[in-house]
Parts: structure tokens; C-alpha cells; sequence
């Protein structure tokens, strides 16, 4: 992983942590780098599987059971993030800085939906992202490097479509900041990543 950590720290990548796994995901600047030098990077499949012959399994053809395996998923997802009561069992349900750490914040959402008794409230207080896709992607990247457990943070516009979709009514947001410095803190944010997260910021 030297190899991965040094390229993280030249901005080409962002690392992706999970339990007994890393994955690495190249940044805007790790696309331009790999498209700028195509020639000298070669074709890093086929050199990597020269000479295993028949048994070599190719992975990237099972498009179908990698369908299937996400859909499986996604049911997993929905059976995990189901909250454990009735319906229309609370007054109001609230979730703080959550739903930026889900894969599926609509399963969510529709929980907390379900849950809260007609004319109730639901209070979502989280992170939004840039309208701007490109300024999105780039806001969620920063974000991943503060906090390797964030997934991705919405769009003001798309939280409002999340929270209608699950049937949620009323919809009201109030705007808020917060400091760079105690933002950091408050995550527990290493020295490292830190610096890491830094770096972009002061990349010209």
C-alpha cells in the first residue's frame, strides 16, 4: 500500500476504507494524469495476466452476477437500515449528520417516515453538497479525506426530493456554517489526513 499512500498524497487518488477492505478511486487530477500518459501506463490488465492462459477467470465479463450481486445488496441495505418499531410509533424522529454516511439514504428517510405518527416531525440535520455537480464531486472528495466512513452528501435539492420521495411533507431547511478548524476537531481528524485534506485546498 506505499504505492497507494503516495499517490494519495500527490492527489491522483482518494482511498476508500471499509471493513477488510481498501479501494483506491482516482480524483479528477488522477483521470487527467492517466489520460495525459496513456502511453507510458500501458495496458496494466493484460500485463498483469500474461501467461495464466485457461485459468485465468475474467471478471470483467460477469456483468450479470455483479447486477445481481448490487441488487442483493441493496435488499441487505434495506433489511439493515429497517428501524426496529411500529408504524407511526413516535411524536418526531430526528437523525444528526447521518444519512451523508449511507449508500442509501432513501431507505432511510422512508424509515423515519414510516415510524413518525401522521402530522408528526422529521428532522434531518446534515450535510449538503454544491448544486453544481463537478463542485459536488469535488466537495464529497474533501469529505471522504476528513472522514473515510463518508459516502456522499446531497444537494439541497436532492435532500428535498429524498424527503418527498419518502412521503415527508412540509419540507423546511434552515441554512448553517460551521468552522473549518472545529469542524476538523469535532471529526477526530488525524495529523495526516489533515494535511491530506489540506492539500487540495491549497493547490493552485
Amino acid at each position: 500500500m506505499v504505492v497507494s499512500g503516495e499517490l494519495e498524497d500527490e492527489g491522483l487518488v482518494w482511498i476508500e476504507q471499509s471493513v477488510g477492505r481498501k479501494v483506491a478511486h482516482l480524483t479528477d487530477e488522477g483521470r487527467a494524469y492517466a489520460q495525459e500518459h496513456r502511453d507510458e501506463l500501458g495496458t496494466p490488465w493484460e500485463t498483469v495476466t500474461e501467461g495464466y492462459g485457461e485459468e485465468l477467470i475474467e471478471l470483467r465479463g460477469l456483468v450479470g452476477q455483479v447486477a445481481e450481486a448490487r441488487r442483493l445488496l441493496a435488499a441487505v441495505r434495506r433489511k439493515l437500515y429497517r428501524i426496529l418499531a411500529e408504524d407511526a410509533a413516535f411524536d418526531a424522529v430526528v437523525t444528526r449528520f447521518l444519512e451523508h454516511h449511507f449508500q442509501s439514504p432513501e431507505v432511510v428517510l422512508g424509515e423515519m417516515s414510516r415510524v413518525c405518527r401522521p402530522g408528526g416531525k422529521v428532522l434531518v440535520a446534515d450535510l449538503v453538497s454544491p448544486a453544481d455537480e463537478e463542485l459536488a464531486a469535488r466537495y464529497n472528495e474533501l469529505e471522504r479525506l476528513r472522514d473515510g466512513t463518508h459516502d456522499r452528501a446531497l444537494s439541497p435539492s436532492g435532500l428535498k426530493r429524498l424527503v418527498a420521495d419518502a412521503g415527508i411533507t412540509g419540507y423546511h431547511s434552515v441554512d448553517g456554517e460551521e468552522d473549518l478548524e472545529a469542524w476538523l476537531d469535532g471529526s477526530e481528524t488525524g495529523a495526516r489526513s489533515v494535511e491530506r485534506f489540506a492539500k487540495p485546498l491549497t493547490r493552485n
